[in-house]
């Protein structure tokens, strides 16, 4: 093996060269866009596999799709015991202000009128 030209470079969330064997999700990514735009129910996939599978990666490229398709997106790591839940709720809704001010402009304050 060529490791110089060895596509696979492990480091989280680090994305490879080419996306490879990744079109099934990858498409059901855009039907998920697709289906939701127009109001229908889309049933969004669930990404799990062992460590350094390219979960990350692969989410990383449904997140750029959806803020393609103009949504809004954020990303934050959870955890679900305990005190945590309270912290994961926090980054939750720190990341979608955050994301919300991103492509709202903010309303000018207007002189009171007396």
């Amino acid at each position: 093996m060529d490791l110089a030209n060895n596509p696979y470079t492990p480091g989280a969330g680090k994305p490879p060269p080419a996306l490879v064997g990744r079109d099934e999700q990858i498409q059901e990514g855009r039907v998920v866009i697709a289906r939701t735009e127009r109001g229908r129910a889309a049933d969004a996939p669930i990404l799990y596999g062992l460590r350094g599978v390219g979960k990350t990666v692969l989410l990383k490229a449904l997140q750029a799709q959806a803020s393609d398709a103009g949504w809004l997106t954020i990303e934050i790591e959870g955890k679900q015991e305990g005190a945590e839940q309270t912290l994961t709720r926090q980054r939750l809704a720190r990341g979608l202000v955050a994301s919300a001010r991103s492509v709202t402009p903010r309303a000018k304050s207007s002189p009171k009128r007396g």
